[in-house]
């Protein structure tokens, strides 16, 4: 019984990695799918614009500064503080990339780091 279910479960396996695969030549199915997609992803993406525009409208008022504040918590003192600045020094290069290529859609990043001394209840 045993090796019956086994060959059932590995032809199942072998099956299933078989309809993953690519074909060279990509019928109309497969296009229409992918141009779905794409409209999808598009549609999504100016939505999530227009919402971060209408966003930065609103803090407009309040400054001419046009930015994004991410921040992060994490062990910036205590015994594990060699990893939390290596986190906080990583994102900060990757950030001052960002900026200098002219940012997020014309907005400037900025970080903010909160340290929780490697401290569960905080």
């Amino acid at each position: 019984m045993k090796k019956v279910l086994s060959a059932v479960m590995a032809g199942a396996m072998v099956m299933s990695l078989a309809a993953c695969g690519s074909s060279s030549t990509p019928n109309a199915t497969t296009a229409a799918a992918g141009a779905e997609t794409t409209a999808a992803a598009s549609e999504a993406a100016s939505s999530a614009a227009a919402g971060a525009e209408t966003t930065a409208a609103a803090g407009d008022a309040a400054s001419s500064d046009k930015e994004w504040i991410i921040g992060g918590q994490g062990p910036l003192t205590g015994a594990a503080a060699v990893y939390g600045n290596a986190v906080v020094n990583g994102a900060k290069v990757a950030l001052d990339e960002i900026n200098e290529k002219g940012g997020i859609n014309g907005y400037k990043v900025k970080y903010i780091t909160a340290d929780d001394e490697h401290d569960q209840e905080k």
